[in-house]
């Protein structure tokens, strides 16, 4: 079978990413670190992990202490509230789980993200589909 790994000419793979994969992710533009997150959240690294545990924060552990949001958890321009009433919606999911379902186009979204979907005021449309896949 061949192997599905990251190569020169592809962009994805099948399978978990490799931890280093993980490591690039994470410390792309696409995260922000907790530690640097938290004047614009306005909480405590405590605050934040509960959020976390309780299900209203996507956050990724890259190592112990080392922890990630997504990007657009600490843009100005999406209501945190919005963002954090969809994520307690999608339950337990995983944090990957989440995160994809904000930033993946969908057409019952006329091919926008949940993210921008938010972003245009159809917070209604977003938590039917975050009920969804939750329940999936």
């Amino acid at each position: 079978m061949p192997d599905r790994r990251r190569t020169a000419k592809t962009k994805f793979r099948f399978g978990p990413p490799s931890a280093e994969e993980r490591a690039a992710f994470l410390r792309s533009a696409e995260f922000v670190r907790l530690e640097d997150a938290l004047p614009v959240l306005a909480m405590t690294a405590e605050q934040a992990q509960a959020h976390a545990a309780a299900g209203s924060l996507i956050c990724f552990t890259l190592e112990p202490g080392e922890l990630y949001v997504p990007a657009f958890w600490v843009d100005k321009s999406n209501d945190r509230t919005s963002l954090e009433l969809v994520c307690r919606t999608l339950g337990s999911l995983p944090p990957g789980v989440k995160y994809h379902f904000f930033v993946t186009g969908r057409g019952t979204l006329q091919d926008l993200t949940p993210l921008q979907a938010l972003r245009a005021g159809r917070i209604e449309d977003v938590l039917q589909m975050a009920r969804a896949e939750a329940s999936d």
